[in-house]
């Protein structure tokens, strides 16, 4: 009785907020979707590249570079896009305050974005190992940022309703993009020796797109305006997202708090640790993200891989990974969102860079018994 209720509300907020859904839904994956990409555009290039960069440090420096130090060189950089995400996490509670958390997810974070990728591109022509290693943090404090500020901006714009359907759609993006990077990166595609650079360069047009959005089309969250006292701005805003019908008692500002509960001005981190209650919430998202990257493969042969991965895919998609992009928030009080969310992220790519470090060498010596590194912690 009580889920066939809840569902009733959920479909009836769904026919009031077909524009709100179609809105957030699009933001989502398009801030998302690079994410995606980018965790698995140097997957199948790989000898493609590491061949460019043993010709560029030949050519530029004449040097000739091992195949040993070419894994490890090779591991660093891949690596480096979590030492990047870890960077952006840091970023989030002064660029919201600064800014809102709609021109930090859509211009801010994208411009980095752009300039990651750019530089990743240019790795194509001259200095290769260098301006990877560069782009891949650029691109990775990008990948922090976004998957913090996403939930905050869901939490800024969604009706609690709707708000966890909306969230999960951060997860579809990053299997969309993942798909995108895969596909991308084929050899007979852009992945091949002469093209490789603007195979790189494709998360650019989706940054640039969301730069053009920000500026021109999507306003900032009526929370922000209302919070600076921009009632104009704030009555535009409610609009935009909401297309609410007017009568003559009509007010945006009442209209909005009643959808959505206020998101108030966020906690420093400081103050977040210093309360125990908060801090144990805190603690516990950071777990639950961290447990997504460890709820991994357990392919043990090419014989049985198709049952496996299927087996994998549908356990990973139903449970912790749309979970972990934003329970941490859920876990706490409104104004520690964002600290809970960004030390979530932290989590998550700290246990990434871990495991890119670990699962090669791993591999090499023992072999498929090297996924028991994901099999153990789930």
């Amino acid at each position: 009785m009580a889920i066939s209720l809840n569902v009733d509300i959920f479909m009836s907020t769904m026919k009031h907020q077909t524009r709100l859904v179609l809105i957030m839904v699009n933001v989502v994956i398009l801030a998302i979707l690079p994410v995606g990409f980018h965790m698995v555009v140097l997957n199948v290039p790989t000898p493609v590249v590491q061949n460019a960069i043993r010709t560029s440090l030949l050519q530029e420096f004449n040097y000739y570079i091992e195949q040993n130090a070419l894994n490890v060189l090779w591991s660093l950089i891949v690596s480096s896009q979590s030492i990047g995400a870890l960077i952006g996490c840091y970023f989030i509670l002064p660029m919201i305050g600064s800014y809102g958390t709609k021109s930090a997810l859509l211009l801010l974070s994208n411009s980095v974005l752009v300039l990651g990728s750019i530089t990743m591109a240019s790795a194509f022509t001259t200095l290769t190992p260098f301006l990877l290693l560069g782009g891949r943090i650029l691109t990775g404090v990008y990948v922090g940022l976004a998957c913090s500020l996403v939930p905050m901006y869901v939490h800024e714009i969604a009706p609690p309703d709707l708000r966890g359907a909306i969230s999960c759609s951060v997860h579809i993006a990053v299997c969309i993009g993942s798909a995108l990077g895969a596909i991308l990166s084929l050899d007979s595609i852009l992945g091949g020796t002469e093209v490789w650079g603007i195979l790189m360069l494709v998360p650019a047009g989706i940054g640039a797109l969301q730069i053009l959005l920000s500026i021109y089309i999507i306003p900032e969250s009526p929370n922000y305006y209302i919070r600076y006292q921009h009632c104009g701005k704030a009555s535009k805003s409610v609009d935009f997202y909401y297309h609410p019908s007017k009568d003559e008692h009509y007010n945006a500002v009442i209209y909005y708090e009643q959808l959505v509960p206020e998101m108030p001005e966020q906690l420093s981190i400081k103050r977040v640790f210093s309360i125990p209650a908060i801090r144990n919430d805190v603690f516990i998202g950071m777990v639950v993200s961290a447990a997504q990257v460890f709820s991994g493969k357990s392919q043990w042969s090419s014989y049985c891989f198709g049952v496996a991965f299927l087996i994998y895919g549908v356990g990973y998609n139903l449970g912790v990974g749309p979970l972990a992009y934003f329970i941490p928030a859920e876990l706490v009080e409104r104004d520690a969102a964002s600290v809970a969310l960004g030390a979530a992220v932290s989590a998550n790519w700290v246990s990434t860079l871990f495991t890119t470090l670990v699962y090669y060498p791993l591999n090499e010596a023992v072999g498929g018994y090297s996924y028991l590194l994901f099999a153990i912690p789930t």
